[in-house]
Protein backbone atom coordinates (compact mmCIF):
# COMPACT_ATOMS: atom_id res chain seq x y z
CA UNK A 1 0.00 0.00 0.00
CA UNK A 2 1.78 3.07 -1.30
CA UNK A 3 1.93 6.26 1.47
CA UNK A 4 1.71 10.10 1.36
CA UNK A 5 2.45 12.54 3.41
CA UNK A 6 -0.75 14.13 4.86
CA UNK A 7 0.31 17.51 3.37
CA UNK A 8 0.27 16.45 -0.27
CA UNK A 9 -3.19 14.65 0.21
CA UNK A 10 -4.58 17.61 1.87
CA UNK A 11 -3.36 20.03 -1.00
CA UNK A 12 -4.51 17.47 -3.65
CA UNK A 13 -8.34 17.75 -2.48
CA UNK A 14 -7.93 21.29 -1.47
CA UNK A 15 -8.26 20.56 2.34
CA UNK A 16 -6.84 21.41 5.35
CA UNK A 17 -4.33 18.78 6.95
CA UNK A 18 -6.07 18.60 10.34
CA UNK A 19 -9.30 17.26 8.35
CA UNK A 20 -7.27 14.67 6.71
CA UNK A 21 -6.10 13.58 10.12
CA UNK A 22 -9.45 13.70 11.48
CA UNK A 23 -10.78 11.93 8.33
CA UNK A 24 -8.11 8.56 9.26
CA UNK A 25 -9.01 9.33 12.70
CA UNK A 26 -12.45 8.35 12.48
CA UNK A 27 -11.89 5.43 9.45
CA UNK A 28 -9.78 4.12 12.07
CA UNK A 29 -12.22 4.45 14.83
CA UNK A 30 -15.33 2.58 12.89
CA UNK A 31 -13.32 0.26 10.17
CA UNK A 32 -14.21 -2.46 12.95
CA UNK A 33 -17.62 -1.96 13.34
CA UNK A 34 -18.00 -1.35 9.43
CA UNK A 35 -16.94 -4.86 8.19
CA UNK A 36 -18.36 -6.80 11.30
CA UNK A 37 -20.97 -8.99 10.58
CA UNK A 38 -22.96 -9.71 13.67
CA UNK A 39 -26.82 -10.84 13.80
CA UNK A 40 -27.41 -7.52 14.77
CA UNK A 41 -27.14 -6.18 11.52
CA UNK A 42 -28.13 -9.20 9.81
CA UNK A 43 -31.29 -8.98 11.79
CA UNK A 44 -32.01 -5.16 10.86
CA UNK A 45 -31.72 -6.46 7.10
CA UNK A 46 -34.24 -9.00 7.56
CA UNK A 47 -37.09 -7.11 9.01
CA UNK A 48 -36.27 -4.04 6.89
CA UNK A 49 -36.84 -6.19 4.18
CA UNK A 50 -40.46 -7.77 5.56
CA UNK A 51 -41.63 -4.40 6.42
CA UNK A 52 -41.05 -3.53 2.90
CA UNK A 53 -42.22 -6.67 1.17
CA UNK A 54 -45.51 -5.75 3.83
CA UNK A 55 -45.54 -2.33 2.40
CA UNK A 56 -45.27 -3.12 -1.30
CA UNK A 57 -48.11 -5.63 -0.85
CA UNK A 58 -50.48 -2.64 0.92
CA UNK A 59 -49.39 -0.59 -1.97
CA UNK A 60 -50.39 -3.43 -4.20
CA UNK A 61 -53.74 -3.81 -2.56
CA UNK A 62 -54.49 -0.28 -2.41
CA UNK A 63 -54.01 0.25 -6.07
CA UNK A 64 -56.04 -2.51 -7.38
CA UNK A 65 -58.87 -0.91 -4.38
CA UNK A 66 -58.75 2.17 -6.08
CA UNK A 67 -59.10 0.98 -9.84
CA UNK A 68 -62.29 -0.81 -8.59
CA UNK A 69 -63.63 1.67 -7.05
CA UNK A 70 -62.97 4.28 -9.96
CA UNK A 71 -64.62 1.59 -12.46
CA UNK A 72 -67.41 0.98 -10.32
CA UNK A 73 -68.10 4.40 -8.97
CA UNK A 74 -71.08 5.25 -11.41
CA UNK A 75 -72.33 9.28 -9.97
CA UNK A 76 -73.28 11.85 -12.09
CA UNK A 77 -70.25 14.61 -12.62
CA UNK A 78 -72.70 17.42 -9.82
CA UNK A 79 -73.07 14.30 -7.52
CA UNK A 80 -68.77 13.53 -7.80
CA UNK A 81 -68.50 17.57 -6.93
CA UNK A 82 -70.70 17.25 -3.96
CA UNK A 83 -68.60 14.17 -2.70
CA UNK A 84 -64.98 16.80 -2.67
CA UNK A 85 -64.42 18.15 1.10
CA UNK A 86 -62.83 21.46 0.45
CA UNK A 87 -62.27 22.78 4.67
CA UNK A 88 -60.27 20.01 6.70
CA UNK A 89 -59.70 17.65 3.77
CA UNK A 90 -56.62 15.08 4.68
CA UNK A 91 -56.60 14.46 0.93
CA UNK A 92 -56.23 17.51 -1.65
CA UNK A 93 -58.56 18.88 -3.87
CA UNK A 94 -56.37 18.00 -7.01
CA UNK A 95 -56.38 14.02 -5.50
CA UNK A 96 -59.93 13.94 -4.69
CA UNK A 97 -60.75 14.95 -8.82
CA UNK A 98 -57.88 12.30 -10.12
CA UNK A 99 -60.01 9.66 -7.44
CA UNK A 100 -63.12 10.67 -8.52
CA UNK A 101 -62.24 10.62 -11.83
CA UNK A 102 -63.01 14.59 -12.88
CA UNK A 103 -60.98 17.16 -14.22
CA UNK A 104 -59.20 19.10 -11.39
CA UNK A 105 -60.79 22.70 -12.22
CA UNK A 106 -63.93 20.97 -11.57
CA UNK A 107 -62.81 20.82 -8.24
CA UNK A 108 -61.81 24.41 -8.02
CA UNK A 109 -64.58 26.54 -9.96
CA UNK A 110 -68.10 26.02 -9.88
CA UNK A 111 -70.77 24.59 -12.85
CA UNK A 112 -70.95 27.39 -15.40
CA UNK A 113 -75.08 27.17 -15.79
Amino acid sequence: MEQEPVNRIASRYKVLPTQVSAWKSQLLKRLPETFAMDNKHSRSETDWEEREARLFQKIGQLEVELDWLKKNLNYSIAEKRSMIERQEAKITVKRQCELLGLARSTGYYPAAG
